[in-house]
């Protein structure tokens, strides 16, 4: 399972509380996203790299990314459960560290308070971690000449990067849902349809880990 991903600096802590995490992250999330859109803006390439107008197409094609990236989440853990059964352990298949290292359980919270901070967190992360992992950097080396398989694979190796604090469990979670998300920008995937996709990702994500299903 590819946790949401922050500064891994800002780990949970026994003293911090959840509300204050997902106000913190929003809110780095946002200002990185709006840094790069003015870099990016700043070429005149926004529009040619996938950044255009919402439509509803959109929303369909977010919902179908939600579906592959929740359904590849539950096919890897399965999987490395059953490996873990018949094996000692291995570094590809093993389970990302627990959520609760990384995001604080305790809120005083009602569930649509959290519910509210959660989707405002996730989508804000989603359109950072889309607009620099796949606008960009897949992007500029498609532009660039390089292959849409490189392209693919390259920039879905530097998204696990951003989340193997995880540990090697995360990394390669994060390595699958990136070649879902880079192939999906390679197939047409815009900016919108991308980041609320993997923000409704993260939105399943968080609702889970603070129990509110």
């Amino acid at each position: 399972m590819m946790l949401p991903s922050m500064d891994p600096m800002a780990a949970a802590s026994s003293s911090m509380n959840a509300c204050r995490w997902l106000l913190n992250g929003s809110a780095q999330a946002l200002s990185q996203f709006v840094l790069l859109y003015i870099i990016i803006g700043k070429s005149g390439k926004l529009s040619y790299h996938g950044a255009k107008a919402l439509c509803a197409s959109d929303l369909l094609k977010a919902v179908l990314l939600a579906f592959l990236l929740l359904s590849s989440s539950t096919i890897y853990i399965k999987i490395s459960e059953s490996f873990q059964q018949y094996s000692n352990g291995s570094w590809l298949f093993s389970a990302p560290d627990a959520a609760d290292t990384y995001i604080p359980q305790n809120h005083n919270m009602g569930p649509f308070g959290i519910m509210a901070l959660s989707f405002i967190f996730s989508l804000s992360v989603a359109y950072r971690e889309e607009l620099l992992y796949r606008l960009y950097i897949v992007g500029s080396m498609r532009e660039r000449g390089l292959g849409s398989f490189f392209s693919v694979l390259l920039s879905s190796c530097i998204f696990a990067m951003g989340h193997g604090y995880q540990g090697m469990g995360g990394f390669a979670s994060a390595f699958v849902a990136g070649l879902i998300c880079a192939t999906a920008y390679q197939l047409g995937y815009g900016l919108h349809a991308l980041a609320i996709g993997h923000g409704l990702y993260n939105f399943f994500i968080l609702l889970s880990v603070f129990g509110v299903f």
